[in-house]
């Protein structure tokens, strides 16, 4: 039965990811290819774009509050993730980021 529904919950997410990945799809393929892979990466993460939900339900209070803050947050990171991607120049910041952080391991 367990398998069963790690199964469903599964193809969901896939079917999800691939919803993701075509509605950005014309803003993914405009960005670079180190941009691209990491928007992609995040895009297609189930724990990071909010498609793994925590049960609300819960006889204990704490373990509901807990839970319906996890998946307020979860929707926030993903509204996030979604805004830097049309953001204006993201492409170039990651771009110009990667290049510090590159110079700052080879000096030392």
């Amino acid at each position: 039965m367990e398998q069963v529904v790690h199964l469903l919950i599964g193809n969901k997410a896939n079917e999800q990811n691939l919803k993701t990945s075509s509605c950005h799809k014309t803003q993914i393929e405009a960005l670079s290819t180190f941009s691209r892979q990491i928007f992609q990466e995040l895009l297609d993460d189930n724990l990071i774009m909010k498609q793994i939900q925590l049960s609300t339900s819960s006889n204990n209070e704490n373990i509901r509050i807990e839970n319906a803050t996890i998946n307020h947050l979860q929707h926030e990171r993903a509204w996030l993730i979604e805004y830097l991607l049309y953001l204006h120049g993201v492409d170039d910041l990651l771009i110009t980021w990667s290049k510090i952080i590159h110079r700052m391991a080879l000096d030392s």
